[in-house]
């Protein structure tokens, strides 16, 4: 039977390997090894690839559907801006999406997502909901 990696645990071990004691090295770096083995793992499983420069998430079919309802329910809720609300609100989100366009790891394909929104506020097609994605990306992208 496979015992699972403990998160705090794997971290306190690795923050041992830079001691300047050499046993406490040694012991940390079994350590870890015994706990690979006993979950049934390896480091190539445990560490993921770099992704490509590409590489946009795929939602599940499920979390799909739930992102899809929570939108359905969420446009029903919206209330119209004012005029001034609405050009303060492109306003925020323009210099929302300058700031994803300048973070070097975003992708090809959020950077012609994010244009698009550029287009989509200068067209007048910008939405409460399109809004609400972009702060949600921006909380999601910072962490």
């Amino acid at each position: 039977m496979t015992e699972p990696l403990q998160r705090d645990e794997l971290i306190a071990l690795l923050s041992k390997l830079g001691s300047p004691e050499d046993e406490e090295v040694l012991t940390a770096a079994r350590q870890l090894h015994g706990n690979l083995e006993a979950a049934g793992t390896s480091w190539d499983e445990l560490i993921l690839p770099e992704e490509p420069e590409d590489y946009e998430p795929a939602l599940d079919d499920e979390a799909e559907d739930e992102f899809e309802d929570e939108g359905e329910e969420e446009a029903v809720e919206d209330e119209p801006l004012s005029p001034e609300q609405q050009t303060a609100q492109n306003a925020e989100a323009l210099a929302l999406i300058e700031k994803l366009l300048a973070r070097p790891d975003s992708s090809a394909a959020l950077r012609e997502e994010l244009e698009g929104y550029k287009e989509d506020i200068a067209e007048d097609e910008f939405t409460a909901a399109d809004y609400r994605y972009l702060l949600a990306l921006q909380a999601r992208l910072t962490k």
